[in-house]
């Protein structure tokens, strides 16, 4: 399946026009929105709207076949988006095009305040895919009648949110290979002043605790193990010493825990206050990759100490 996007000219105005007419022929029936639907629209909207300068129009092409079109709209000096509209004809839905149109805009366009479009309501499958693929409910809906009304669906921007999760997670990655390159003889050994395998589970509790959505009042987690005090900040000496299964199931939690905190986030997310303390929710990820990646220097030094090769740096790409 090859899918791409030919750049609409006036020239093409005709074709957009008859595939749109078809497309939302069954929509306009249904709900007899006659003074909007694109369903009832003349062809002159169209010439209008190629005409645009902050209109690009786009031909979707399915195997090099005209299959349908996606107009996007640059608002704002090209700051947002909107799309309105985007159409397959019917006998080429149900195939991930639309899905696939999204992915191609998405890389080509980068908004800084995202996307927004508007579907009817009642159409639960367009509703199923805008939401599929990031889009959520603004909270505004018109009633056009008493059939129909229509819902506003916004996607944010996440390059910053899913820079600062590739840097956090690749931090954690050097963190995770200690484990493994940890030699038996050095794992119960205390250095520094603490048991070696402290210093992971540190790292590890500051990451949950502080990424958790709720229970943020109770620092630190993994202080017991088992029901034995393990001491995750060092106040003492563990009373059991942990397997690297046993880190390894705690260090799983955490990767659970960071999936779990940047699910749903956004850029504009990331500027809010974080639950306490007087920073923002940028600040509190900052601060996680900067402490792991102290705890990774300190272990690695220790591994230099006693003649074991660290692992390889990763990069900004891992």
């Amino acid at each position: 399946m090859v899918i791409n996007l030919k750049k609409a000219t006036i020239e093409d105005a005709n074709e957009i026009h008859q595939m749109q007419l078809k497309s939302f022929r069954k929509l306009l029936d249904r709900y007899q929105d006659y003074d909007i639907s694109p369903g009832n629209e003349p062809i002159d909207k169209i010439n209008a709207r190629i005409n645009q300068k902050e209109t690009d129009f786009y031909i979707i092409k399915y195997n090099n076949i005209s299959v349908g079109a996606i107009r996007i709209i640059n608002l704002d000096d090209g700051k947002q988006n909107r799309i309105s509209p985007i159409f397959v004809l019917p006998e080429f839905q149900n195939k991930g095009i639309a899905q696939r149109v999204f992915k191609i805009i998405e890389d080509k366009y980068k908004p800084q305040n995202g996307w927004i479009l508007d579907t009817i309501l009642q159409e639960e499958g367009n509703c199923y895919l805008y939401e599929k693929i990031g889009y959520v409910k603004t909270g505004k809906i018109e009633k056009i009648n008493e059939k129909m009304d229509i819902v506003h669906y916004k996607k944010s921007n996440k390059i910053i949110l899913n820079s600062l999760k590739t840097q956090l997670l690749i931090s954690f990655s050097m963190l995770e290979k200690i484990i493994e390159t940890c030699p038996d003889e050095l794992w119960n050994k205390k250095v520094s002043g603490y048991v070696f395998w402290q210093q992971l589970v540190h790292a590890f509790a500051g990451t949950h605790g502080w990424l958790r959505e709720d229970k943020l009042e109770i620092m630190p987690p993994f202080s017991v193990f088992n029901g034995k005090k393990i001491y995750s900040e060092f106040e003492n000496d563990p009373e059991i010493m942990l397997t690297k299964a046993d880190v390894v199931q705690l260090c799983n939690e955490t990767k659970e825990t960071i999936e779990k905190w940047f699910n749903g986030k956004d850029d504009d997310w990331l500027k809010m206050p974080f639950a306490i303390f007087k920073i923002n929710n940028f600040d509190n990820i900052a601060g996680q990759i900067r402490h792991i990646m102290y705890h990774v220097g300190h272990c690695e030094a220790i591994f230099r100490e006693n003649g074991i090769k660290p692992d390889e740096y990763l990069d900004y790409f891992g």
